[in-house]
């Protein structure tokens, strides 16, 4: 690892819950956007993109201990993939609802960094991206601040300039 904290009451206090009932996905947020693009998703762009992002963020790196250690900790990895599905078949808001909820159900294990899971389904004319990460690192706004981001680097990487939106 690179680095180390405490654990913070309320990141102990979600845990011990999460763990308490795994198939719930209790503090597993998975979210999905409709990102307007006449282009195919780009599997290399975004996955450079998340790696990108990985490498800036060391919260993306992060894991949660709650023993082996005097008190729970968050440890901070030196390298950690996040793992990125690309579907290309084509999907659509209740296919791309289906996959949510199965993420949800599939929960992230918090001992093991990266607490984050990318995918993209590809949409007629736009393409969905469904971020899967845990809440015991990232909240509401420094959520919203990653998307951009990541967008961004994607972006980035298809035009070179950075300056695309959403």
């Amino acid at each position: 690892g690179v680095d180390a904290y405490p654990a913070t009451m309320a990141q102990v206090g979600m845990a011990v819950e999460a763990d308490g009932d795994p198939e719930r996905g209790l503090y597993t947020i998975v979210s999905s956007f409709r990102i307007r693009d006449q282009r195919p998703v780009d599997a290399a762009a975004l996955t450079g993109a998340v790696a990108e992002l990985t490498a800036r963020h060391d919260v993306l790196r992060t894991s949660v201990e709650l023993t082996g250690y005097s008190v729970p900790m968050q440890l901070v990895h030196r390298n950690a993939t996040v793992p990125v599905q690309v579907f290309t078949d084509g999907a659509d808001a209740s296919r791309v609802a289906g996959f949510a909820a199965a993420e949800r159900a599939a929960g992230l294990a918090l001992g093991a960094a990266p607490l984050l899971r990318v995918a993209a389904h590809q949409d007629d004319g736009a393409w969905w991206l469904t971020l899967t990460i845990s809440h015991l690192i990232v909240g509401g706004w420094d959520f919203n601040s990653l998307l951009a981001d990541l967008v961004t680097g994607y972006r980035r990487r298809l035009t070179g300039d950075g300056t695309s939106s959403l």
